[in-house]
């Protein structure tokens, strides 16, 4: 049984909620599969609104019209980036071109993540972040695409420095501002019971990442059939999700805060 849950929040600074999510799951020929996905838009006045509700827009078409022959012809790591790539290419174009038109830099971060027969995609723009939890701990499956990572890929700043820099929300890339974008992609397995789930920075700023597993990753010992024990770990999740985003709040953060779970 796959459980998913989500929250977002407009925050405690912003007026508008500029976040964008997806959560989409279908039973195919080929099995289960389950797509997640959080933009994060930027932009004056409602413009990074519509920006990430057009990432996400592109993407569910995505969803619906070139996975399923995706699937029947065979998913492979190449065959799903060379699908998704030119819908990222067109949601690029797309906000890029409303900029234009109503003189307005508009943009929005993308990560997304399919699972399909034991096996997971990414592929992301920007610094929202998709994470994998496991019994062993959890892993950042996304690399950020911004100031703060490439300082600190190059050694010039410590991981606590990052948590801190004045430039943290500084992008490389995003979709729809600047040059055409590049997403980078990862690919893997999972097991039953392993929990994924993406967030926008603003999640994620004020919690540490065994905060973030402790309450998120979800024991189940079994497949679970039963509908009032199902219905009984979704609000389980629901909570879960409800506590942290009142964390996060409390802690300050100005952001917008959206996150959407999948648990195997």
């Amino acid at each position: 049984m796959v459980l998913t849950g989500y929250k977002t929040d407009v925050g405690i600074k912003k007026e508008v909620n500029q976040d964008s999510l997806i959560i989409r799951r279908a039973t195919t020929e080929v099995g289960e599969v389950t797509f997640i996905s959080v933009c994060d838009g930027m932009g004056g006045l409602s413009f990074g609104e519509l920006a990430s509700a057009e990432a996400v827009n592109v993407l569910n078409s995505w969803f619906d019209e070139d996975l399923p022959e995706l699937l029947m012809e065979g998913i492979s790591d190449q065959s799903f980036k060379d699908s998704i790539l030119p819908r990222i290419e067109e949601a690029d174009e797309k906000i890029s071109q409303y900029g234009r038109e109503h003189y307005a830099d508009c943009g929005t971060t993308m990560t997304a993540i399919l699972l399909y027969n034991n096996h997971y995609a990414t592929v992301n723009v920007g610094d929202s972040r998709i994470y994998k939890l496991t019994a062993k701990g959890i892993e950042q499956l996304t690399h950020d695409q911004s100031v703060v990572q490439q300082l600190l890929d190059s050694g010039q700043i410590t991981a606590e420095e990052a948590e801190v820099h004045p430039q943290r929300s500084v992008l490389l890339q995003c979709v729809g501002i600047g040059e055409r974008a590049i997403p980078d992609f990862t690919f893997g397995s999972y097991e039953e019971g392993d929990v994924f789930f993406a967030c926008s920075d603003g999640f994620r700023h004020q919690l540490t990442a065994d905060e973030m597993y402790q309450a998120l990753y979800i024991n189940r010992k079994e497949d679970i059939k039963d509908i009032e024990e199902v219905n009984e770990l979704k609000k389980d999740l629901v909570d879960r999700l409800d506590y942290l985003i009142e964390v996060v709040k409390e802690r300050g953060e100005r952001d917008n805060i959206t996150v959407v779970v999948c648990s195997m």
